[in-house]
């Protein structure tokens, strides 16, 4: 059974190859169907070959998609044979096809394969695509694989991707400190992690991550995931709606949602909605020491959040088939959601001095409720062309994006203790912190085959930002009233303004292919901070080059070399100056000097079967990072914005999917890294730095009556961050899914942190800063869904001639 496997996989992994080494020069006829088996329901993933009637010569190959479409482009007229296999199934050739000169689209239906009674009897498994696969700077995860059942949403797959990590609040990463950008269907209109959550699973045909971004993307763009959608390409109606819940140690929470797709022979229409509530919650415990020449004063506080947040997510898109080179599109998506945070914190605020022998005792009880109401909506408008038979493609985006929310603060404190009196912070502070954001955008790229091995494409982009932040804050006064606090008010604008341009070229030879780009951008900003009367303008160019080099030498083994440039802006609350209360004794504020940060990130990666051995070297200048500053008169820590020197990271990482048999596979992913900073800071200089390593992995089991069970695990070593040290964690989670109503519904039952071991903990010492914190949050929760996936194709054409059908003309 296993050989089948393998030589099936080899046979699919070449066919590609094949078709372009013997294929003739490409036509302009395209050649499309379905393959479906007795019982009407699609076959996934079956091998699709075009052969010449006059000497049976290979012309063409590809693999059906999940919805077993299949799409043939290119062909030059003629007279061909089609053949379609597919594991379990008997092997079906067509009737000879007649492709003419005017004929632009050859829609052959749906063909219908029969089981093979001997193959059933040697084959237990259902052959499936590769949990992953890698090609040249991208890797790519078909979440169609068993591997990928348990997994609910969007955020759930990530989880399951080598190399990415997913902290409790949805933040992601690559390689424990690259956060990507994450694209739908190729379009760069970022998901939040409330979008990512809605989501469903089910949704999903592939993932494809490229954890070292070509100058092909945005300069920012220093990784990339690609969510591309499962869309059935078939005529008619297929969607999936869901419904769960969860419970943690303290709240609940559900979810709902649906999807569909709609297909007719010019138009696809793909829309989705979902929505949840979520309570997530934070324990915090921390400590700070403030020394000075005769006095010690601690801060030991006890802090206690629950967020509550309301998100309802939504997408709409419309695909329109001009002909068979051209297509238009319009994507709009948005996010309203509605947020409360409620957070009491008591701190302990002891002060020993060397000429008492009693410590004075304070109790600073604070509580601090903040209300935003976020909304975002953003719109693509999009043009896709095929130029020439030849492959010459243009593409063209307009895209929009809006973000606005109103947010109120309400800090309270109270007093208690020998020194209260003597505290000037008010007992109540008022804020109101309206905020808005445009980013307008226009892109086109031009792709110009060189051959049949060689490309050339290049681009431009042109994008202008505009942001409007004011921060309101009201003061308790000695006479009682509430007055406006002037000090602590300010309205700060931010526009930015960027251009850029890439050039890139590729080649394949035989067992090699590489790619090398330039990327230019300019930038042109201006901050205003129209309280303060302070303008800060800037401008700056950058030049970001890029290689990818793969050498295969044979199916089992290659190697792969990489290199990038990239930078890091400020963003707008990073320079906005505005100063945000915590506690009487802490706030955060921006910094409108700050300098944008330049990356440059090496890998050297070799791969045996499915094996993957990375070695990465990232050096990162003017690092924008977030440093604490303490007053020691009064008390006061602020975590002020600031570049600090340098940021060097080696790292050696190691993925390794296995199947140990039909039912059990498993994936682990080891990273060991080296992580240094340095920098000068204030009157002195720090050198922070450590040796660390991650671990995760994942167990799935497919048992007997349907279920799927999977056990993941992940630990991170205690490592070094910019200023701070962490300490290490861990978690294990569980979930189990059973297919039910014939295959229409899933049923998923998860459980995360089973031991309640997930804590973070983080210190720094730095002059006169001592501080450590122990955070506690939400990660250990139980959660079911259901979903139901309803729908079907109305596209059943029985005459497989190439005639010229009403349905034919319709799509030419």
């Amino acid at each position: 059974m296993k050989t089948i496997q393998r030589v099936s996989i080899i046979a699919v992994l070449t066919l590609g190859l094949l078709t372009s080494l013997w294929g003739q020069t490409p036509g302009n006829v395209a050649i499309t169907g379905t393959i479906k088996n007795t019982d009407n329901k699609a076959v996934e993933f079956a091998t699709v070959i075009l052969k010449s009637v006059s000497d049976s010569t290979l012309t063409k190959g590809v693999l059906a998609d999940t919805a077993g479409y299949f799409e043939l482009a290119g062909i030059k007229p003629g007279q061909y044979i089609l053949n379609v296999s597919a594991l379990n199934y008997a092997t079906f050739t067509s009737n000879a096809l007649s492709l003419s000169d005017t004929t632009k689209t050859v829609s052959l239906g749906s063909y219908t394969l029969t089981s093979d009674t001997k193959t059933l009897q040697e084959v237990v498994v259902k052959g499936e695509r590769p949990v992953v696969e890698r090609v040249l700077g991208k890797l790519v995860l078909n979440v169609s694989n068993s591997f990928f059942k348990t997994a609910t949403n969007a955020l759930d797959v990530l989880k399951k991707a080598p190399g990415i990590r997913i902290d409790p609040q949805g933040a992601i990463t690559i390689k424990g400190s690259v956060t990507p950008v994450v694209y739908i269907d190729g379009k760069q209109l970022p998901l939040t992690a409330e979008e990512l959550k809605n989501l469903s699973s089910e949704d999903i045909d592939q993932v494809e991550v490229i954890a070292n971004a070509s100058a092909r993307y945005d300069g920012e763009t220093r990784a990339v995931i690609n969510i591309k959608l499962k869309r059935d390409k078939t005529l008619g109606l297929k969607g999936s709606a869901y419904a769960g819940a969860f419970i943690n140690r303290h709240y609940s929470g559900y979810e709902s949602g649906i999807s569909a797709s709609f297909k007719t022979p010019r138009f696809m229409y793909y829309g989705r909605v979902g929505y949840y509530e979520n309570n997530d919650f934070l324990r915090e415990v921390g400590h700070r020491i403030v020394q000075d020449n005769s006095t010690r004063t601690t801060f030991d506080s006890d802090a206690f959040t629950h967020w509550r947040n309301r998100p309802l997510s939504y997408q709409s898109t419309i695909d329109y088939t001009i002909n068979q080179n051209n297509t238009i599109g319009v994507m709009v998506k948005g996010t309203d959601n509605r947020q409360r945070d409620l957070t009491t914190n008591n701190t302990l605020i002891l002060t020993e001095s060397g000429n008492t022998g009693n410590p004075l005792q304070q109790l600073l009880p604070t509580n601090t409720l903040t209300q935003a109401h976020p909304t975002n909506i953003a719109i693509d408008a999009n043009y896709r062309s095929t130029l020439s038979p030849a492959g010459n493609q243009l593409s063209v985006n307009l895209d929009y994006a809006s973000y606005n929310t109103q947010k109120t603060q309400d800090l309270r404190s109270n007093y208690a203790g020998d020194s209260g009196s003597s505290l000037t912070f008010p007992s109540v502070l008022l804020g109101q912190f309206p905020s808005s954001i445009s980013i307008k955008s226009a892109k086109a790229d031009y792709s110009h085959p060189l051959g049949k091995t060689a490309k050339l494409d290049f681009g431009a982009k042109i994008s202008h930002t505009q942001t409007d932040n004011e921060l309101i804050y009201d003061t308790l006064a000695a006479s009682g009233l509430l007055i406006r606090d002037l000090q602590r008010s300010n309205h700060f604008l931010y526009n930015e303004h960027i251009v850029a341009a890439y050039g890139l070229f590729s080649k394949e030879f035989t067992k090699t292919s590489f790619e090398a780009a330039l990327r230019v951008e300019q930038t042109q900003s201006e901050g205003n901070s129209l309280t303060l009367d302070n303008v800060v303008k800037r401008q700056y160019m950058r030049w970001l080059p890029s290689f990818q080099l793969q050498h295969k030498f044979d199916d089992q083994h290659s190697i792969a070399f990489g290199f990038s440039r990239k930078l890091r802006r400020p963003s707008f609350y990073e320079l906005n100056p505005f100063q945000f209360y915590t506690s009487p004794f802490e706030y955060s504020e921006g910094n409108p000097f700050l300098l944008p940060m330049t990356r440059n990130t090496t890998e050297l990666s070799y791969t045996h079967k499915d094996i993957t051995l990375t070695a990465t070297y990232r050096i990162d200048r003017d690092v924008i990072a977030q440093m604490p500053i303490q007053d020691i008169v009064t008390k006061v820590i602020r975590y002020t914005r600031t570049n600090l020197d340098k940021n060097q990271v080696i790292a050696v990482d190691v993925t390794a999917p296995f199947t140990i048999n039909k039912w059990w596979k498993m994936q682990h992913t080891a990273v060991v890294y080296y992580v240094r900073t340095v920098s000068a800071f204030q009157n002195s200089s720090f050198d922070n730095r450590a040796l660390s390593f991650i671990l995760n992995g994942q167990q799935v089991f497919t048992l007997p009556n349907g279920y799927t069970l999977e056990c993941s695990y992940d630990y991170s070593a205690p490592s070094a961050s910019q200023f701070y040290r962490n300490k290490s964690y861990g978690t294990v989670n569980f979930s189990l899914q059973k297919n039910v109503l014939k295959g229409a519904g899933n049923i998923q039952i998860n459980v995360s942190d089973v031991f309640n071991t997930y804590r973070e903990a983080f210190y720094g010492q730095y002059e006169a800063v001592n501080v450590s914190t122990l955070q506690t949050r939400n990660v250990q929760q139980g959660s079911v869904r259901f979903t139901y996936n309803f729908g079907k194709s109305t596209f059943n054409r029985k005459n497989r001639t190439s005639g010229s059908s009403e349905e034919e003309n319709r799509a030419r």
